[in-house]
């Protein structure tokens, strides 16, 4: 992975947009990202106390909102309205949904979103 696609998938794993589209390789990376993030967060914060407690509920916020923006431009991708999203809520089908639309094929050309 090069420098510049890296740049671009950090990018696009904290937009706070549900426009446009995202394709399989962005949106499993960005996934680990967030996964490194609570591996290192949450052990520090840990240790913090009520500042640190403070701080894990704001970061798990923050990364549950960029990541349901990164599922709805994923669902984008496969020309898919965001409404389909909100299957993650329903427990177990929601992890379902999480990997067949993370690993779905991406439609070619331009659709309704990009």
């Amino acid at each position: 992975m090069s420098q510049s696609e890296l740049k671009s998938v950090l990018a696009e794993a904290f937009k706070l947009s549900a426009d446009g589209r995202l394709a399989r390789r962005p949106f499993w990376l960005a996934q680990l990202v967030y996964l490194v993030i609570y591996l290192v967060v949450f052990p520090v914060t840990s240790l913090l106390g009520l500042v640190g407690a403070a701080i894990s509920i704001a970061v798990s916020i923050y990364l549950m909102i960029v990541s349901w923006f990164l599922l709805i431009r994923r669902l984008h991708d496969i020309t898919r309205s965001g409404w389909w999203s909100l299957l993650i809520l329903v427990p177990v089908l929601g992890l379902v949904a999480i990997i067949i639309i993370g690993s779905a094929q991406s439609t070619p050309g331009t659709n309704r979103w990009g």
